[in-house]
Protein backbone atom coordinates (compact mmCIF):
# COMPACT_ATOMS: atom_id res chain seq x y z
CA UNK A 1 0.00 0.00 0.00
CA UNK A 2 1.33 3.40 -0.99
CA UNK A 3 1.86 6.47 1.06
CA UNK A 4 -0.71 8.23 -0.55
CA UNK A 5 -3.58 5.21 0.13
CA UNK A 6 -2.50 5.17 3.46
CA UNK A 7 -2.99 9.02 4.14
CA UNK A 8 -6.59 8.90 1.67
CA UNK A 9 -7.89 5.64 4.43
CA UNK A 10 -6.90 8.00 7.10
CA UNK A 11 -8.62 11.10 6.05
CA UNK A 12 -11.64 8.89 5.23
CA UNK A 13 -12.04 7.49 8.82
CA UNK A 14 -11.62 10.87 10.10
CA UNK A 15 -14.58 12.53 7.97
CA UNK A 16 -16.55 9.45 8.06
CA UNK A 17 -16.20 8.03 11.68
CA UNK A 18 -17.88 4.82 12.91
CA UNK A 19 -21.22 6.72 14.44
CA UNK A 20 -22.84 3.31 15.02
CA UNK A 21 -20.39 1.97 17.33
CA UNK A 22 -20.13 5.40 18.94
CA UNK A 23 -23.63 5.95 19.78
CA UNK A 24 -23.80 2.74 20.92
CA UNK A 25 -21.42 3.54 23.47
CA UNK A 26 -22.63 6.36 24.52
CA UNK A 27 -26.34 4.74 25.09
CA UNK A 28 -24.56 2.46 27.20
CA UNK A 29 -22.15 4.97 29.26
CA UNK A 30 -25.16 6.70 29.88
CA UNK A 31 -27.28 4.22 30.93
CA UNK A 32 -25.32 3.16 33.42
CA UNK A 33 -24.27 6.11 34.72
CA UNK A 34 -28.29 6.74 35.53
CA UNK A 35 -28.16 3.37 36.93
CA UNK A 36 -25.39 3.74 39.28
CA UNK A 37 -24.77 7.64 39.57
CA UNK A 38 -26.69 7.73 43.34
CA UNK A 39 -23.81 4.56 44.74
CA UNK A 40 -21.10 6.96 42.83
CA UNK A 41 -22.18 10.61 44.57
CA UNK A 42 -22.82 8.07 47.64
CA UNK A 43 -18.93 7.39 47.75
CA UNK A 44 -17.47 10.70 46.38
CA UNK A 45 -19.20 12.57 48.96
CA UNK A 46 -18.85 10.19 52.19
CA UNK A 47 -15.94 11.07 54.40
CA UNK A 48 -14.63 9.40 57.52
CA UNK A 49 -11.97 11.08 59.86
CA UNK A 50 -10.95 9.18 63.12
CA UNK A 51 -8.50 9.94 65.85
CA UNK A 52 -8.05 8.49 69.21
CA UNK A 53 -11.64 8.92 71.13
CA UNK A 54 -12.95 11.44 67.73
CA UNK A 55 -15.05 10.23 64.89
CA UNK A 56 -16.20 12.08 62.33
CA UNK A 57 -18.38 11.38 59.64
CA UNK A 58 -20.12 13.60 56.64
CA UNK A 59 -22.33 12.07 53.98
CA UNK A 60 -24.33 13.49 51.63
CA UNK A 61 -28.00 11.06 51.67
CA UNK A 62 -29.31 10.71 48.52
CA UNK A 63 -32.89 9.37 48.31
CA UNK A 64 -33.32 6.48 45.47
CA UNK A 65 -34.30 7.84 42.46
CA UNK A 66 -36.55 5.05 40.77
CA UNK A 67 -37.11 6.87 37.84
CA UNK A 68 -33.07 7.76 37.01
CA UNK A 69 -32.79 3.91 37.22
CA UNK A 70 -35.48 2.51 34.68
CA UNK A 71 -34.38 5.58 32.50
CA UNK A 72 -31.09 3.61 32.59
CA UNK A 73 -31.63 0.62 32.26
CA UNK A 74 -34.07 1.43 29.11
CA UNK A 75 -30.57 3.38 27.45
CA UNK A 76 -28.85 0.22 27.62
CA UNK A 77 -31.55 -1.82 26.35
CA UNK A 78 -31.68 0.28 23.83
CA UNK A 79 -28.01 -0.20 23.25
CA UNK A 80 -27.88 -3.96 23.68
CA UNK A 81 -30.72 -3.88 20.61
CA UNK A 82 -28.50 -1.39 18.50
CA UNK A 83 -25.48 -3.71 18.56
CA UNK A 84 -27.49 -6.89 17.75
CA UNK A 85 -29.52 -4.87 14.46
CA UNK A 86 -25.72 -3.55 13.62
CA UNK A 87 -23.44 -6.61 14.58
CA UNK A 88 -25.26 -9.75 14.74
CA UNK A 89 -28.03 -9.76 12.57
CA UNK A 90 -26.69 -7.96 10.09
CA UNK A 91 -22.81 -9.63 10.02
CA UNK A 92 -23.46 -10.88 7.02
CA UNK A 93 -23.99 -7.62 5.09
CA UNK A 94 -20.76 -5.94 6.55
CA UNK A 95 -19.52 -3.19 4.00
CA UNK A 96 -16.45 -3.54 1.55
CA UNK A 97 -14.95 -0.50 -0.32
CA UNK A 98 -13.54 -3.00 -2.93
CA UNK A 99 -13.37 -6.59 -4.08
CA UNK A 100 -9.94 -6.88 -3.04
CA UNK A 101 -10.96 -5.69 0.66
CA UNK A 102 -13.31 -8.81 0.69
CA UNK A 103 -10.83 -11.24 -1.17
CA UNK A 104 -9.48 -13.21 1.61
CA UNK A 105 -13.64 -13.42 3.23
CA UNK A 106 -14.12 -15.10 -0.29
CA UNK A 107 -11.50 -16.72 -0.47
CA UNK A 108 -12.21 -18.65 2.53
CA UNK A 109 -15.76 -19.67 1.27
CA UNK A 110 -14.18 -20.85 -2.07
CA UNK A 111 -11.58 -23.18 -0.43
CA UNK A 112 -14.38 -24.68 2.05
CA UNK A 113 -16.49 -25.46 -1.22
CA UNK A 114 -13.06 -26.27 -3.07
CA UNK A 115 -12.59 -29.10 -0.05
CA UNK A 116 -15.92 -30.15 -0.42
CA UNK A 117 -15.99 -30.75 -4.20
CA UNK A 118 -12.99 -33.04 -3.79
CA UNK A 119 -14.24 -35.02 -1.03
CA UNK A 120 -17.81 -35.70 -2.22
CA UNK A 121 -18.11 -34.19 -5.90
CA UNK A 122 -18.29 -36.00 -9.02
CA UNK A 123 -15.51 -35.73 -11.86
CA UNK A 124 -17.49 -32.68 -13.76
CA UNK A 125 -14.57 -32.56 -16.25
CA UNK A 126 -15.02 -35.42 -18.97
CA UNK A 127 -11.10 -34.37 -19.72
CA UNK A 128 -9.92 -35.19 -16.28
CA UNK A 129 -7.85 -38.62 -16.17
CA UNK A 130 -9.85 -39.93 -12.90
CA UNK A 131 -12.91 -41.35 -13.19
CA UNK A 132 -16.55 -40.81 -12.12
CA UNK A 133 -17.98 -41.63 -8.54
CA UNK A 134 -20.18 -43.98 -7.89
CA UNK A 135 -24.07 -43.73 -7.87
CA UNK A 136 -23.93 -44.15 -3.91
CA UNK A 137 -21.45 -40.83 -3.93
CA UNK A 138 -23.36 -39.18 -5.87
CA UNK A 139 -26.75 -39.20 -4.10
CA UNK A 140 -24.18 -38.26 -1.13
CA UNK A 141 -23.16 -35.01 -3.09
CA UNK A 142 -26.67 -34.01 -4.19
CA UNK A 143 -27.05 -34.00 -0.70
CA UNK A 144 -24.13 -32.03 0.05
CA UNK A 145 -25.17 -29.46 -2.90
CA UNK A 146 -28.31 -28.44 -0.89
CA UNK A 147 -26.96 -28.27 2.50
CA UNK A 148 -23.15 -26.56 1.97
CA UNK A 149 -22.45 -25.56 -1.11
CA UNK A 150 -25.34 -23.69 -1.93
CA UNK A 151 -25.57 -21.93 1.41
CA UNK A 152 -21.82 -21.09 0.94
CA UNK A 153 -22.56 -19.83 -2.78
CA UNK A 154 -24.91 -17.40 -1.25
CA UNK A 155 -22.84 -15.84 1.05
CA UNK A 156 -20.56 -15.18 -1.36
CA UNK A 157 -22.99 -13.60 -3.16
CA UNK A 158 -24.29 -11.36 -0.62
CA UNK A 159 -20.71 -10.41 -0.21
CA UNK A 160 -20.45 -9.30 -3.56
CA UNK A 161 -23.51 -7.48 -3.19
CA UNK A 162 -22.22 -5.32 -0.05
CA UNK A 163 -18.91 -4.29 -2.05
CA UNK A 164 -19.42 -0.56 -2.99
CA UNK A 165 -17.00 0.15 -5.88
CA UNK A 166 -15.84 -2.54 -8.94
CA UNK A 167 -13.04 -2.21 -11.16
CA UNK A 168 -13.87 -1.98 -14.77
CA UNK A 169 -11.76 -5.18 -15.16
CA UNK A 170 -13.70 -6.92 -12.22
CA UNK A 171 -17.26 -6.40 -13.51
CA UNK A 172 -17.44 -9.08 -16.08
CA UNK A 173 -15.61 -11.34 -13.92
CA UNK A 174 -17.77 -11.00 -10.84
CA UNK A 175 -20.86 -10.98 -12.80
CA UNK A 176 -19.90 -14.44 -14.05
CA UNK A 177 -19.66 -15.77 -10.80
CA UNK A 178 -23.11 -14.25 -10.11
CA UNK A 179 -24.99 -16.07 -13.11
CA UNK A 180 -23.20 -19.16 -12.00
CA UNK A 181 -24.64 -19.22 -8.41
CA UNK A 182 -28.11 -18.08 -9.68
CA UNK A 183 -27.80 -20.87 -12.23
CA UNK A 184 -26.46 -23.65 -9.96
CA UNK A 185 -29.27 -23.02 -7.31
CA UNK A 186 -31.89 -23.40 -10.18
CA UNK A 187 -30.15 -26.72 -11.51
CA UNK A 188 -30.08 -28.10 -8.00
CA UNK A 189 -33.88 -27.03 -7.02
CA UNK A 190 -34.59 -28.05 -10.83
CA UNK A 191 -32.21 -30.53 -11.99
CA UNK A 192 -34.11 -31.11 -15.57
CA UNK A 193 -32.42 -26.82 -16.41
CA UNK A 194 -29.32 -26.93 -17.92
CA UNK A 195 -26.74 -25.06 -16.53
CA UNK A 196 -23.28 -25.61 -18.63
CA UNK A 197 -23.25 -22.47 -20.10
CA UNK A 198 -22.64 -21.02 -16.35
CA UNK A 199 -20.05 -23.18 -15.19
CA UNK A 200 -17.71 -22.08 -12.33
CA UNK A 201 -15.86 -18.97 -13.67
CA UNK A 202 -12.44 -20.57 -12.66
CA UNK A 203 -10.70 -16.34 -13.34
CA UNK A 204 -12.52 -15.72 -10.03
CA UNK A 205 -11.30 -18.01 -8.21
CA UNK A 206 -7.66 -16.67 -9.17
CA UNK A 207 -8.19 -13.15 -8.83
CA UNK A 208 -10.01 -13.75 -5.53
CA UNK A 209 -6.37 -15.30 -4.48
CA UNK A 210 -4.24 -13.35 -6.28
CA UNK A 211 -5.77 -10.24 -4.54
CA UNK A 212 -5.94 -12.10 -1.06
CA UNK A 213 -1.97 -12.69 -1.43
CA UNK A 214 -1.42 -9.07 -2.60
CA UNK A 215 -1.21 -10.06 -6.14
CA UNK A 216 2.20 -11.57 -5.71
CA UNK A 217 3.14 -13.70 -8.93
CA UNK A 218 5.39 -16.10 -6.77
CA UNK A 219 8.49 -17.84 -8.18
CA UNK A 220 8.58 -20.34 -5.96
CA UNK A 221 7.22 -23.45 -7.54
CA UNK A 222 7.70 -22.60 -11.28
CA UNK A 223 10.96 -24.77 -11.57
CA UNK A 224 10.03 -27.20 -8.80
CA UNK A 225 7.21 -29.42 -10.33
CA UNK A 226 7.51 -28.30 -13.66
CA UNK A 227 10.72 -29.78 -13.55
CA UNK A 228 9.60 -33.27 -12.54
CA UNK A 229 6.69 -33.29 -14.50
CA UNK A 230 8.79 -32.38 -17.66
CA UNK A 231 11.18 -35.15 -16.50
CA UNK A 232 8.03 -37.58 -15.87
CA UNK A 233 7.12 -37.19 -19.61
CA UNK A 234 10.94 -37.54 -21.12
CA UNK A 235 11.56 -40.64 -19.11
CA UNK A 236 7.88 -42.55 -19.61
CA UNK A 237 8.04 -40.90 -23.72
CA UNK A 238 5.19 -39.40 -23.33
CA UNK A 239 4.28 -38.43 -26.91
CA UNK A 240 1.97 -35.79 -28.49
CA UNK A 241 1.95 -32.91 -25.87
CA UNK A 242 2.19 -29.77 -27.62
CA UNK A 243 1.19 -27.36 -24.57
CA UNK A 244 1.60 -27.51 -20.21
CA UNK A 245 0.44 -24.62 -19.11
CA UNK A 246 0.69 -23.80 -14.45
CA UNK A 247 -2.86 -22.33 -13.83
CA UNK A 248 -4.98 -21.65 -10.77
CA UNK A 249 -3.31 -21.23 -7.46
CA UNK A 250 -0.17 -22.20 -7.52
CA UNK A 251 0.41 -18.98 -9.55
CA UNK A 252 -0.87 -16.56 -6.59
CA UNK A 253 -1.23 -19.38 -3.18
CA UNK A 254 1.81 -18.55 -1.07
CA UNK A 255 0.93 -22.87 -0.03
CA UNK A 256 -0.84 -24.51 -2.37
CA UNK A 257 -2.52 -27.88 -2.27
CA UNK A 258 -2.95 -28.63 -5.60
CA UNK A 259 -1.29 -27.72 -8.27
CA UNK A 260 -3.20 -27.38 -12.04
CA UNK A 261 -1.81 -28.34 -15.26
CA UNK A 262 -3.08 -27.76 -18.34
CA UNK A 263 -2.46 -30.34 -21.11
CA UNK A 264 -3.24 -30.05 -25.12
CA UNK A 265 -2.19 -33.54 -27.04
CA UNK A 266 -1.72 -32.97 -30.45
CA UNK A 267 -3.36 -35.79 -32.01
CA UNK A 268 -7.36 -37.44 -32.07
CA UNK A 269 -6.37 -41.20 -32.20
CA UNK A 270 -8.09 -43.16 -29.68
CA UNK A 271 -5.44 -45.55 -29.11
CA UNK A 272 -2.74 -43.23 -28.44
CA UNK A 273 -5.17 -41.07 -26.22
CA UNK A 274 -6.13 -44.41 -23.98
CA UNK A 275 -1.95 -45.28 -23.58
CA UNK A 276 -1.52 -41.29 -22.56
CA UNK A 277 -4.26 -41.03 -20.19
CA UNK A 278 -2.89 -44.12 -18.16
CA UNK A 279 0.54 -42.82 -17.86
CA UNK A 280 -0.83 -39.46 -16.90
CA UNK A 281 -3.16 -40.90 -14.20
CA UNK A 282 0.50 -42.85 -12.38
CA UNK A 283 1.55 -39.31 -12.91
CA UNK A 284 -0.65 -37.96 -10.84
CA UNK A 285 -0.22 -40.54 -8.30
CA UNK A 286 3.64 -40.55 -7.95
CA UNK A 287 3.50 -36.95 -7.93
CA UNK A 288 1.06 -37.28 -4.80
CA UNK A 289 4.19 -39.38 -3.30
CA UNK A 290 7.08 -37.46 -4.19
CA UNK A 291 5.24 -33.90 -3.07
CA UNK A 292 2.07 -34.46 -0.74
CA UNK A 293 0.44 -32.59 -3.07
CA UNK A 294 -2.39 -33.58 -5.53
CA UNK A 295 -1.60 -32.85 -9.15
CA UNK A 296 -4.45 -32.01 -11.31
CA UNK A 297 -4.30 -32.67 -15.14
CA UNK A 298 -6.98 -30.95 -17.32
CA UNK A 299 -5.99 -32.82 -20.79
CA UNK A 300 -8.05 -32.01 -24.18
CA UNK A 301 -7.41 -33.66 -27.76
CA UNK A 302 -6.62 -32.67 -31.36
CA UNK A 303 -10.48 -33.34 -31.62
CA UNK A 304 -11.39 -30.97 -28.57
CA UNK A 305 -9.30 -27.86 -29.81
CA UNK A 306 -11.94 -25.55 -29.37
CA UNK A 307 -12.75 -26.65 -25.92
CA UNK A 308 -9.28 -26.24 -24.97
CA UNK A 309 -9.25 -22.59 -26.58
CA UNK A 310 -12.52 -22.03 -24.56
CA UNK A 311 -11.30 -23.50 -21.55
CA UNK A 312 -7.88 -21.77 -21.45
CA UNK A 313 -9.68 -18.37 -22.55
CA UNK A 314 -11.49 -18.40 -19.16
CA UNK A 315 -8.33 -18.76 -17.33
CA UNK A 316 -7.27 -15.19 -15.74
CA UNK A 317 -2.92 -15.84 -15.99
CA UNK A 318 -1.11 -19.55 -17.08
CA UNK A 319 2.29 -19.83 -17.06
CA UNK A 320 3.82 -22.40 -20.16
CA UNK A 321 6.79 -24.07 -19.18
Amino acid sequence: MSLQDILLRKLDSFLNPQFDKKFIWALLTFGFLLIGYQNIVNFITSFEFKYKDIFLKIAVENETDIFLKIVGVIFVLIACLFYYLAFIKNKNKIKYKTLKEASCMIKKILDDNKRIFKAQGPNSSVTNVCDLRSKEQLSIWNETKINRIIPNNEKIYSILENIETYKESEINVVEDMKNHIEAFKNHVQHTHVDYSKFQFPIRFSILITKYCNNGLLTNKYFEKYPSWINEYIKLNQIKYIQHKYLFGSVLYDKKPNDIDILLFLNTSNNTELLKVSRILNQMEKEFKRNFNKSLHLTVFSLKEKEQYYDFKNRLLDTKEF
